[in-house]
């Protein structure tokens, strides 16, 4: 009783200062956004300001629609009221606006207007409209104001067909009575992220639209500690916040939302250029000027490098025609030069006049959020060399401001098409003659692989190829745990030495993330700090390894499926995992690798110092690993973590992950956040220190490194082959016994001289035959291309698993040679499927050993040896395709939902029947049950039309799956003797950390989804 005089006392004293008076609505930048009427298309218009605080909105009809409008946006929850007084001018002699009031009713307005250029002030009184839509069906408007739009709509007079509107003031005159207990103020729904990096003790302005007034608000820190609380005075739109006086992240609870802001104080040194950004401020962009203050903030925390995003289709959209205006380009780029932030471009996408398609559907832009892939065959890389050293090199003049070039974004993945790696080193090779011949400094940068990893091998070709001979660096991505990631470069460099390079070559890291679950507007505090500490984690751990430079992903929203990415909200205040990374921005830079400190119960702890200060990352992962995956929060792990110093070390501070500083525990270390940070003198390292890990020989063969100059010659050889005429994969082309492969290829001369070339093959690998070895000698002219043609042919001595390399190259040395990636192609006889009466006589087919193993946490380890065995068989009657599996396994293991169960012990199958239609379905018995899930095919999701048994013997260690799947599933009516089915089987080996590997039958599933690479069923 109380608490509620108390609430009811507080909603009355905050109503008295503004009851019956008006409450002026703000009508800057921050609040007010702009729509194009798209219901009706053919306008256009422009949201714009020409003095502070007045609002211009223009509209154009000449080509159609009906209206555009400036909307306030947000979550509104205003006061009631009577009517709006609204100051404005138009050329026309009406205005409309949209009023949603507290119920969600939307009223739309018409009101006459004088027709004069002065400015004038209307009365809209806040009455039911019979223009109204949505909410209760009561013609009246309920109390309170969630929405407010003013339109430009088409004129019924006028030769160029356009509009305007402006508006000086909006008052809302308020009605007597509150409605007790309901918040009138609220957020805007875009900050500046400038104004969220704030000196310690500083002022932050925060808008608010409300009345004047008294408003509640929470601090809380990182931890989620609430540090203070109390009211802050409304007035102007705006409140004015102190923030606390020592460097951390904070959390602000007001107007019923949560935004937040760093402190840390201004930068002492100059940037450290280890530290970058994936920001891709001009392709997914946030609008408006904001995107200028992420830069601002970067800059203020000492982040120098940005990666952005080209497309090269909307700048180069006709072969004859570059279109530099496009897009915010020019505006990024320049803001990015005169903020000082170093910018590193990416593209993955050609234009369509430049590339080779197998049908007109395949001509689209891949995205992360693409409904579809390219056809498996079309090749998405430039087919045009010359036009495409042309593009670049103007592409690169007009924006200066790009310095690096990452040349093609995760060629190893859907993006590469598959295509084998001599395409994408081809392009690249292309990109650095391109730079070197036109005196551009850009970097190129190769590479920029989804998943480097050992047990394929990918980045073999590209080394053996010559990619590295052609780039500044080499980068890749991880979303994979800290700790994975040392195994992960003692690999890389292992290939490298392979490859009779000297290891150490510059390596980037151009995305590095670790997700939270999508849906919130903001992480959950423990989800953001296992956010903040993984990537993290992973920028200190990879500096330990010699990476040359880091870029978290991703600093603006980005959501992907069911995973956000994001280090700021929606608001653009940052979230938990940019405070943690700007204090080791801080704490890191220009310290350098200098060894480990062992500490019982610590996954990593790693030391940095400058000769004078040392700093100690102590890490312990709190995520509940996923083998080959990035896996997901142990919530209770920190409760389980029990750290303490070595005798006779005392630390001078102890700092959390946000920089706040932090008391041991009971004699242990405050491992809360899963990281801390000890900050000591170098000289009281002494005996605590050891300096001869593996980490440090690595750091060494990174920062030892000589670099050479590019090896670019005037004349690239481009790959002119089809590889969809044989079974193909990223990893090469893979020929049956005795099928030939027509090579087509071009020499590219790119320079203004004429060049003699002369194609030859030097060495042929055992198992490929090849007709002729060298053709004639040409001269190329200035700019001009020589097309030359080879043939080879397969033997069976051609390995089934591995790739040889044939080399073509130019026997005068005007080109860098080219390596074609070849195998054998094993070949599957039909499976015979039995009518379902026979099936419990059917013999099994088996699935053992390493020519069906594929490992999946090998990709680390090295452990490549299958821990499973498997046997299985097909039964049919007309309506039901039965799939039987037995799989031999010490334990069953799937703790995953059915979207997500191919990380466990699961069955996945994929079939295709008539016109292509294609399937893949994983049936599993998970923490949800018995459940088969639909991957590919419509819908996507769980499927109840597939009958499942699922069985374990624990005594025989066999698991048993039984699938009833219906013909409809693939688009036939029945199915009948002499019926083909295109069908492969993967069979997951998974336990309590994850997925360990799988054993297939068939491809096209993992590696790709082309139904080529299916193997068959026959019925009979």
């Amino acid at each position: 009783m109380k608490r509620t005089f108390i609430i009811s006392l507080f909603v009355i004293c905050c109503w008295l200062p503004f009851c019956g008076k008006g409450l002026e609505l703000p009508l800057n930048k921050v609040w007010w956004s702009y729509y194009p009427g798209v219901e009706f298309p053919g306008a256009t218009g422009n949201l714009s300001w020409p003095k502070d605080e007045t609002l211009r909105l223009d509209g154009n009809f000449s080509k159609g629609g009906d209206y555009v409008m400036a909307f306030l946006a947000g979550q509104l929850s205003l006061p009631p009221a009577e009517k709006l007084l609204i100051n404005l001018r138009t050329n026309g002699n009406a205005v409309t606006f949209r009023i949603q009031d507290g119920a969600g009713k939307m009223h739309q307005y018409q009101l006459p207007v004088k027709q004069t250029p002065q400015w004038q002030t209307i009365e809209l009184p806040l009455n039911f409209s019979p223009c109204s839509w949505g909410g209760p069906d009561n013609k009246t408007f309920s109390p309170g104001i969630k929405y407010v739009g003013c339109l430009v709509r088409k004129p019924t007079s006028g030769a160029d067909g356009s509009s305007f509107l402006e508006i000086k003031k909006i008052d809302i005159l308020m009605k007597n009575k509150p409605v007790a207990g309901t918040a009138y103020h609220c957020l805007p729904p875009v900050l500046d992220p400038e104004t969220l990096l704030v000196t310690p003790g500083g002022t932050i302005t925060i808008p608010l639209i409300g009345p004047d007034g008294e408003v509640a608000y929470k601090l809380s820190d990182y931890s989620g500690k609430t540090v203070r609380e109390g009211t802050l005075n409304c007035r102007a739109a705006k409140v004015q916040l102190k923030a606390p006086e020592t460097e951390g992240y904070f959390d602000l609870h007001i107007a019923e939302g949560d935004i937040s802001f760093i402190t840390a104080f201004p930068l002492k040194f100059k940037a450290d250029p280890y530290w970058g950004m994936d920001e891709s401020l001009s392709w997914w962009g946030t609008g408006g000027d904001f995107r200028r203050g992420y830069m601002r903030f970067l800059i203020g925390s000492g982040i120098s490098w940005g990666r952005d995003r080209f497309r090269w289709a909307e700048l180069h959209p006709e072969r004859n025609r570059m279109d530099f205006n496009c897009g915010d380009y020019a505006k990024i780029l320049e803001w990015s030069r005169q903020e000082g932030l170093h910018v590193l471009d990416v593209f993955h996408d050609t234009p369509a006049w430049n590339k080779r398609l197998l049908t007109e559907e395949d001509n689209f832009e891949v995205s992360a959020t693409s409904q579809k892939g390219y056809s498996y065959g079309s090749n998405v890389y430039p087919r045009d060399y010359l036009a495409t050293s042309k593009s670049w090199r103007d592409i690169c003049r007009q924006f200066p401001a790009i310095e690096a070039m990452e040349v093609w974004n995760e060629p190893d993945i859907g993006f590469g098409n598959d295509f084998p790696a001599e395409f994408f080193i081809a392009l690249t090779k292309n990109f650095s003659t391109t730079f070197r011949l036109a005196g551009l400094k850009t970097k190129v940068i190769g590479g920029v692989l989804a998943i480097p990893q050992e047990t394929t091998p990918y980045y073999r070709n590209l080394i053996a190829g010559g990619l590295l001979d052609d780039c500044d660096a080499f980068s890749f991505h991880t979303y994979r745990n800290p700790q994975d990631l040392e195994q992960q470069m003692y690999l890389l460099r292992k290939q490298e030495k392979e490859a009779g390079r000297t290891p150490g070559f510059p390596l980037w890291i151009t995305e590095s993330g670790r997700p939270w679950p999508s849906g919130p507007a903001r992480p959950a505090v423990n989800q953001g700090m296992f956010s903040a500490q993984e990537i993290t984690g992973k920028a200190i751990e990879s500096r330990a390894l010699g990476i040359q430079k880091y870029f978290p992903f991703f600093v603006i929203w980005h959501v992907e499926s069911i995973f956000n990415f994001s280090m700021f909200d929606q608001r653009h205040a940052p979230l938990r995992s940019m405070g943690a990374y700007v204090t080791a921005v801080r704490l890191f830079s220009h310290k350098k690798y200098v060894g480990d400190i062992k500490l019982a119960g610590s996954d990593l702890c790693r030391v940095f110092s400058d000769g004078k200060t040392a700093i100690v990352w102590v890490y312990k992962s709190y995520a509940r690993k996923i083998a080959g995956d990035w896996g997901s929060l142990d919530p209770d792990a920190y409760k389980r973590v029990h750290i303490t110093l070595p005798a006779g070390m005392k630390p001078e501070k102890i700092l959390g992950a946000d920089g706040r500083e932090l008391q041991l525990q009971n004699g242990e270390l405050p491992m809360d956040d899963g990281l801390c940070y000890l900050v000591l003198r170098a000289d009281s390292l002494g005996r605590y220190l050891v300096s001869n890990t593996r980490a440090m020989t690595l750091y060494q063969m990174a920062t030892k490194y000589q670099p050479k100059e590019r090896q670019a010659q005037n004349v690239v050889i481009q790959p002119d082959y089809d590889p969809s005429k044989h079974k193909y994969n990223r990893d090469g082309i893979f020929l049956k016994e005795n099928e030939e492969l027509e090579l087509p290829v071009i020499f590219n001369n790119l320079s203004s001289e004429t060049v003699t070339v002369q194609p030859v093959i030097k060495k042929i690998p055992a198992g490929l035959i090849v007709d002729v070895t060298q053709l004639p000698e040409v001269k190329s002219a200035p700019e001009s291309v020589q097309k030359f043609h080879f043939k080879v042919k397969g033997t069976s001595k051609l390995p089934e698993r591995q790739v040889v390399l044939l080399e073509i190259a130019d026997k005068n040395g005007n080109a860098t040679p080219m390596t074609v990636c070849l195998g054998g192609q094993k070949v599957t006889p039909p499976l015979s499927v039995v009518p379902m009466a026979k099936m419990e006589k059917a013999a099994f087919s088996k699935l053992e050993g390493k020519d069906d193993w594929n490992s999946f946490s090998g990709q680390w380890t090295g452990q490549v040896e299958p821990d499973i065995s498997a046997a299985f068989r097909f039964g049919y009657d007309k309506r039901t395709l039965c799939l039987e599996v037995q799989i031999n396994d010490k334990a069953h293991s799937c703790e995953f939902v059915p979207f997500m169960a191919w990380l466990g012990d699961s069955v996945q199958v994929a079939l295709a029947a008539v016109d292509s239609r294609q399937i893949e379905l994983c049936a599993s018995h998970g923490i949800q049950g018995d459940r088969v899930y639909r991957h590919v095919g419509q819908p996507e999701g769980i499927v109840n039309n597939v009958k499942f048994e699922w069985n374990r013997d624990d005594r025989k260690r066999v698991t048993y799956y039984k699938l009833f799947i219906p013909a409809s599933e693939l688009g036939v009516d029945e199915f009948r003797p002499g019926m083909k089915i295109r069908c492969a089987l993967l069979l997951n080996s998974g336990g309590p950390d994850g997925r360990h590997g799988f054993l297939t039958w068939g491809d096209g599933i993992r590696g790709s989804k082309k139904i080529s690479e299916f193997n068959e069923l026959i019925l009979r």
